[in-house]
């Protein structure tokens, strides 16, 4: 019973309203000699030693098994070897899916092995596996932590679809790191159907305990891809990640340190600050931890580190390096001796980097293997041997190293070093992506969709693709090839707020074409909100570029007073602008220009001039322009046949106008024989490229086909 009213409705003390004050007496009764007795069970509960049943689980809450096992990781993190297992497994004993969730973290973290080591991934999995299936307070942290590495790509045969039904239980258990993890499944479309809402529903459980769900949420709402609730959306998810970081901050939070640092060096939210990242991680690494001294030990080694110092600060950087090394960490022998091999802050020694990168790979280290690897290719520090250096990203590979798979997956692409295979270049590019190589990513994606070592598959292509972007490759045709995607509904759902927010991706990063459909949707008001201004100030940068199409719209905007006031004259300094820099729309442009007045006295024969020279570049509305010229005398003596000649001229260069309008002259007789059909068959021709007047010409003459004809489609 949940509550003492529930029992006494139970035992029916309060059932009949009549026999409401005998009730109460009675419970009166109950009570008097209830609580002695319970009192005296407790007692002897204790007594005969079963109170540590009651000391299980009422005092020992999740909380404090939590408690327990992290002081128990941080130990363990300093003790490192079989030891450390068993001082976590120790902590967690009280209860079995905690123990086994814990043990699994350590071997995911490596504590097992020396600083630097590759972990044992695969058996952390198991520990996690058996703690996700066991049920108790370990169960939704150990399943959070197994999908985590499948979706990580560092345990093989697992799913994302696997992933995901793990995440579905944790989440349900209210986890909230799960809810944030799934919530990104159903963003990128891994493992589930992509759904933006489902997204959104998980990020908004989540955002209040998990930084990086408030983030997430800032992003959907920056990309239009759900309807911020305020102009300051943004604003506020960033905010509200910046006070959970600083609240874990206060406990003590490394991570959290480390997580302002990454904020504050990036810039993606906040104004790009080295100073405050420096700040952050030097506050970090004087709580002693060893991975943020070694953070900052690479920090140093930046040239921007510090505000006050223009060159990196490699003597700090090697200090701390020097005593990392001493205390065990393979990450700050591989980085020293790097530094060797280089003379970076030391004298050049490169034997005795070839020496320390051996014992470091000799130890386990995968950064060893791959420096060693990049040394025998590239010939630095050692003789030049591709044999050797295949060796070396082997082992590297078999050992977890992303870069290895990546090494492999180009060597067997090239057939230099080992025979080409197809196949085998394909499943080494897909161990590295699953490891989190974006560039390998696109590798997959393009076997994928050409069907190189692998069958064929567009929709996985295409999640690849989002995969590697999402990862970090900064190609913005890439970007650009998944915005077309999104924007047509091809291998993925249709989703013009998505295509936008590729297309602005792309854009930002100088991409001429993605600056022009920037322009366009929020012209058009398509996947983001209407804003003209937004549109106008997309133009200009793609006008800046050399775009004529860009300039036109300009023109346009100007002609129209869209977003700007209106300004003739403008609108004719951009067409001609576009005109003499060869673009056949901006002669349109102009000869419609001279035609109608606009920002210049009206004279019929520069129009006709123009339109002239924009149908010999290509344009078919200028061929329907002079077609017209000639039908109404505009500049030029009536002519209907000439007339005609330039209508047929429009109709072959697809031109919907240029149809209906050859089709008026069958049906009239001007210009051409009179000839019913044949205007019908050019009628039905214009209204296939969209032209309207063509569909109310049909219905007058009661020729409309059936709604479900093939090939037609109407405003």
């Amino acid at each position: 019973m949940s509550s003492l009213a529930d029992w006494e409705i139970a035992e029916g003390l309060v059932a009949r309203p009549a026999a409401r004050n005998q009730g109460a007496a009675s419970l009166r009764r109950v009570r008097a000699w209830l609580l002695p007795v319970c009192a005296a069970g407790l007692l002897g509960l204790y007594a005969a030693g079963a109170w540590s049943l009651f000391d299980r689980y009422a005092w020992h809450s999740e909380d404090a098994l939590k408690a327990a096992t992290d002081a128990a990781l941080d130990r363990a993190a300093a003790e490192r070897g079989a030891a450390a297992l068993d001082m976590v497994r120790t902590a967690a004993a009280r209860d079995p899916s905690f123990a086994d969730y814990a043990v699994g973290r350590a071997l995911s973290a490596g504590l097992d092995r020396p600083s630097g080591a590759v972990p044992d991934f695969e058996a952390a999995a198991r520990s996690f596996a058996q703690a996700a299936a066991t049920p108790g307070p370990g169960q939704a942290r150990a399943s959070y932590e197994l999908a985590n590495l499948i979706v990580t790509g560092r345990v093989q045969g697992r799913t994302l679809g696997e992933a995901a039904r793990l995440l579905e239980r944790a989440a349900d258990q209210q986890y909230r790191p799960a809810q944030y993890a799934l919530g990104r499944l159903y963003e990128l479309g891994q493992g589930v159907r992509q759904d933006i809402g489902r997204a959104a529903a998980l990020y908004e459980k989540a955002r209040n305990s998990i930084p990086d769900a408030a983030l997430a949420m800032a992003s959907l709402y920056r990309a239009g891809r759900i309807a911020p609730p305020s102009s300051r959306a943004v604003a506020d998810q960033v905010d509200l990640a910046l006070y959970l970081y600083r609240q874990r901050v206060e406990r003590g939070s490394v991570g959290a340190m480390l997580a302002l640092a990454d904020l504050y060096s990036s810039g993606t939210w906040l104004t790009r600050d080295p100073g405050q990242a420096l700040y952050w991680t030097e506050r970090a690494a004087n709580s002693g931890d060893g991975d943020a001294r070694f953070r900052l030990a690479m920090l140093l080694r930046q040239a921007d580190a510090s505000p006050a110092a223009a060159q990196p600060d490699l003597a700090r950087s090697n200090g701390l390096l020097t005593a990392l090394v001493a205390e065990g960490d393979l990450r700050a022998v591989v980085e020293l001796a790097l530094a060797y091999r280089a003379g970076r802050g030391v004298d050049l020694d490169t034997d005795r980097a070839t020496a320390m990168l051996r014992t470091a790979a000799a130890r386990g280290s995968i950064d060893a293997m791959n420096a060693l690897a990049q040394g025998y290719e590239l010939g630095l520090g050692v003789r030049q041997d591709p044999r050797a250096a295949l060796t070396w990203w082997r082992r590297a590979a078999d050992a977890g190293s992303t870069s290895g798979a990546y090494a492999l997956g180009l060597a067997y692409a090239a057939g230099d070093v080992v025979p080409g295979d197809a196949r085998a270049s394909y499943d080494w590019f897909r161990l590295a992506a699953q490891r989190g190589s974006s560039s390998a990513m696109v590798h997959v994606a393009r076997a994928l969709t050409r069907g190189i070592g692998v069958a064929p598959d567009p929709r996985e292509a295409t999640a690849w693709r989002v995969r590697a972007v999402e990862a970090g490759a900064r190609q913005p045709d890439l970007m650009m090839l998944v915005a077309r995607q999104y924007q047509r509904g091809e291998h993925v759902q249709h989703d013009d707020s998505a295509a936008f927010d590729w297309y602005l991706r792309a854009a930002q990063m100088g991409k001429l074409r993605a600056m022009l459909e920037v322009a366009n949707a929020y012209a058009q008001g398509i996947g983001v909100r209407h804003d003209p201004r937004a549109a106008l100030d997309w133009y200009r940068r793609a006008s800046d570029l050399g775009s004529t199409q860009a300039v036109n719209r300009l023109g346009r905007a100007y002609a129209a007073g869209f977003g700007v006031p209106l300004d003739r004259r403008g609108a004719f300094r951009a067409f001609q602008q576009s005109a003499r820099q060869g673009d056949p729309a901006g002669m349109f442009e102009t000869g419609r220009a001279y035609a109608i007045g606009l920002g210049t006295p009206a004279d019929p024969d520069l129009a006709l001039a123009w339109w002239r020279r924009a149908s010999d570049a290509g344009d078919n509305r200028a061929m329907t322009e002079v077609g017209q010229a000639y039908l109404r005398g505009f500049g030029v003596a009536r002519d209907p046949a000439m007339a005609v000649r330039w209508f047929r001229r429009a109709t072959e260069a697809g031109n919907g106008e240029g149809a209906y309008l050859l089709a008026m002259a069958h049906l009239s007789g001007v210009g051409v024989p009179q000839d019913r059909e044949e205007g019908v068959r050019l009628l039905f021709r214009a209204w296939e490229q969209n032209y309207v007047r063509a569909k109310i010409e049909l219905a007058r003459l009661g020729r409309m086909p059936h709604p479900g004809a093939a090939g037609l489609r109407q405003h």
